[in-house]
């Protein structure tokens, strides 16, 4: 059922249940890796306590599966070496025209190894990004990540991944502050869950990421 038809009340209802559910999978500390895999190149950002970001750029002379060994190979290392609770990658840009095959194949090796690795993965779409960080357009990403973070970012690659951290970090935090306790059961619940997430630093269009994420579990997260 699409979400236009599916009814507020069984949308609130999935929303608590996988709060709860995530608050007994994802105990504090919770460390987030974030990936970008692009046409060739990928971002990484990896938040614990502070952010660490970069980013993996094959030679260009490499051949194209070339590439996907690479990428996949150095993510592998780097998710052994920081082990996170939860990896959040950025989902597919369907309808794209250039690039997409080969885009297509890093994400599915990379999903390959987390899935044997027992790793959950969220996948917010290339729009969910954008709204999160208020970017009209990809090219601003990189640009409002040092405005709002004060963050400054090597590429658009790391950019958006670090965006991507942010948003693990943002939806982790709500579900561990309860808010199934702190939002009426009634009509006023999305009044209530914007003053909620407000009061947990996020604006409307943040917290409507988080909210689609959520309660569209089984379509972007394995657990």
């Amino acid at each position: 059922m699409s979400e236009k038809k599916l009814p507020i009340e069984q949308r609130r209802g999935i929303f608590f249940d996988v709060c709860k559910d995530f608050r007994s999978k994802f105990k504090k500390p919770f460390t987030i890796f974030a990936i970008d895999s692009g046409r060739g190149n990928c971002g990484w950002a990896f938040y614990d306590v502070c952010p660490v970001f970069g980013s993996i750029r094959p030679e260009k002379q490499r051949s194209s599966f070339g590439k996907v060994v690479i990428v996949t190979d150095k993510i592998i290392k780097l998710l052994n070496r920081f082990k996170p609770s939860i990896v959040i990658m950025e989902d597919y840009a369907y309808g794209t025209t250039q690039g997409r095959e080969l885009s297509g194949e890093i994400q599915g090796c990379i999903m390959y190894w987390l899935l044997k690795m027992g790793l959950p993965l969220i996948k917010p779409s290339p729009q969910q990004i954008k709204s999160f960080i208020g970017a009209q357009s990809k090219s601003k990403i990189m640009m409002n990540v040092l405005k709002k973070y004060r963050i400054a970012v090597n590429n658009d690659d790391e950019a958006d991944a670090f965006v991507l951290a942010m948003i693990g970090c943002a939806l982790l935090d709500i579900v561990h502050h309860s808010p199934e306790a702190k939002l009426k059961n009634d009509k006023s619940f999305i009044g209530n869950y914007y003053k909620f997430c407000k009061g947990r630093g996020l604006d409307k269009k943040q917290a409507d990421v988080v909210f689609r994420l959520l309660w569209r579990k089984g379509n972007f997260i394995w657990l």
